[in-house]
């Protein structure tokens, strides 16, 4: 009784060591490891029932830890403290479905596996066992692949921190994004687990089987090592002259003084200041984070005021501002130019909308009771896509939640971007694990499109990724800086197979589900 009791501990031990994969503490490696308990947690119950529930406990833990900072950032927009916990505790709940679904799928697999072994009685059986064997961990990880990708693309559109996401600090690895994108990581690395869960059984009592159950992931897996290593050997570290230079601005402006009119100069002249110094350096880019200026873009006495900073620093700047120039608010990026001081030549609004942040989901039920968090109202979606041509080229702009779609910045690529640059305001999270898990992600967008990419954040993190995930410089968070940075010309590698191609390892882990089930039904 007490061994059955204490196997429930194992989802919670996977659910906890994924927490830890994530900033922070940001341990990555134990991502390769952390869904063994887990699985075999779920090699054992008697019903799907159990499986389904149990997986759903788990992950329901696994959102609630990862994040925790939507309860401070609710508090700190002035919802209740018990809406503050609905909001945090819903979100878990819901985005949990996915490993529910997957306990669920765990327990038919097994199931059919042993229906299968029990059907090999032929001179041919240990070769059928290997290749039953070595199929489920397979399996097992494209279920879990499909659930991520329709998580992302069609159902809630929250990809937050997508188990292939904790490996962006290890470069070798993360270079195999450039061809499936970050679900190729997940895929990987769920593979291995389900292949060391299996052989950990020794069910089979067979080594030859162990071999075919192990033997393909970790193939793949060093595959994976060396073709990093030759993209990365390969990789330039020296850009050489030629480039255009570049600087981003980080005003560390707290987010809660950023509408309120008596801060108003105080900004202004932070703003100005920190532009004044970027040209300095000389820069001929200037790039300011999202919703930078203190109020509507278009409003006469602030568009005076961005008219006479770029008047006295001479030079392009790109500013995220809200705006209502189209008769809806809207978040937006303005490219201001120079030679015409005040003269906007391109703007993009932002097209994916941050839940509660900019809407409310549901809105005739939850508007009376959770109230949009950003301080100018309901925001409106942009329609087109983020392109904009600039003396650095074609710039593949996302905003703040943007950046977290890999579909979104590929698109922007396809249709042209030369770099692509994230305009964020992490001041919402605080000091928090957000800001930290939020910039993460914008490392697998610059590897999987082959393209640099420049993030202005607020307060922070602001960085310069290079095309193969390596940052070449950064902020720290809550410092006020300028990053400046000579965007190269040359030795920029062409548009990757996932910018081509797109999704389509997404696609594929739902073809071989479904191919998996149909094949299953006509065998029975």
């Amino acid at each position: 009784m007490i061994s059955g009791w204490c196997n429930y501990f194992l989802p919670i031990l996977s659910a906890v060591l994924l927490i830890l994969c994530f900033p922070k503490p940001d341990v990555g490696w134990l991502a390769w490891v952390a869904l063994v308990p887990l699985l075999r947690f779920l090699f054992g119950p008697r019903t799907w029932r159990l499986a389904f529930g149990t997986a759903y406990a788990a992950g329901c833990l696994f959102y609630g830890g990862l994040l925790y900072w939507i309860y401070f950032t609710c508090r700190a927009g002035g919802v209740s403290p018990l809406f503050s916990f609905l909001a945090w505790a819903a979100l878990s709940a819901l985005l949990a479905l996915d490993w529910g679904i997957f306990g669920a799928g765990v327990f038919f697999f097994k199931q059919e596996l042993f229906v299968l072994l029990l059907r090999l009685q032929s001179t041919w059986a240990l070769f059928w066992r290997g290749v039953a064997f070595a199929a489920i961990p397979f399996f097992l990880a494209a279920l879990w692949t499909s659930l991520e990708f329709i998580k992302a693309r069609f159902l809630w559109r929250f990809p937050w921190e997508l188990l292939g996401y904790s490996q962006w600090r290890y470069p070798l690895i993360l270079q195999m994004a450039s061809v499936t994108g970050v679900y190729g990581l997940t895929f990987l690395i769920v593979w291995i687990n389900a292949a060391v869960t299996v052989i950990s059984f020794g069910l089979s009592g067979s080594r030859k089987v162990w071999a075919a159950v192990g033997g393909a992931p970790l193939v793949c897996l060093i595959l994976c090592w060396m073709y990093g290593f030759a993209k990365l050997s390969g990789a330039p570290s020296d850009f050489g002259p030629g480039g255009v230079s570049v600087a981003i601005l980080q005003p560390n402006i707290f987010q809660y003084q950023k509408w309120t009119p008596s801060f108003e100069k105080e900004i202004q002249d932070t703003l100005k200041a920190l532009s004044v110094e970027a040209a300095g350096k000389g820069a001929k880019l200037v790039v300011w984070p999202e919703s930078s200026v203190p109020g509507l873009f278009e409003d006469p006495p602030l568009h005076r005021w961005v008219k006479e900073v770029v008047r006295r620093t001479h030079t392009d700047h790109l500013i995220g501002a809200v705006t209502r120039i189209s008769g809806k608010t809207q978040n937006a990026a303005f490219l201001v130019l120079s030679r015409s001081p005040g003269s906007v030549i391109h703007w993009a609004a932002k097209r994916q909308l941050v839940p509660f942040g900019e809407y409310v989901p549901f809105k005739f039920i939850l508007e009376r009771w959770i109230p949009v968090l950003n301080e100018l109202g309901a925001i409106s979606p942009g329609g087109s896509p983020g392109l904009i041509p600039s003396r650095a080229g074609t710039l593949g702009v996302s905003i703040c939640y943007e950046s977290i779609f890999p579909h979104l910045a590929s698109g922007l690529v396809r249709k042209g971007a030369d770099v692509l640059v994230n305009l964020t305001n992490d001041g919402w999270y605080l000091d928090t694990a957000g800001p930290y898990q939020h910039f993460s992600m914008n490392v697998l967008r610059a590897v999987e499109n082959r393209r640099f990419l420049l993030r202005s954040a607020n307060t922070g993190i602001s960085a310069v990724i290079d095309p193969w995930g390596r940052i070449s410089s950064q902020t720290a968070l809550g410092q006020k800086s300028v990053l400046s940075f000579s965007l190269p010309r040359e030795n920029v590698p062409e548009a990757s197979l996932y910018t081509r191609f797109g999704d389509w390892f997404g696609y594929f882990c739902i073809l071989a589900c479904v191919s998996y089930f149909l094949l299953n039904m006509k065998w029975t």
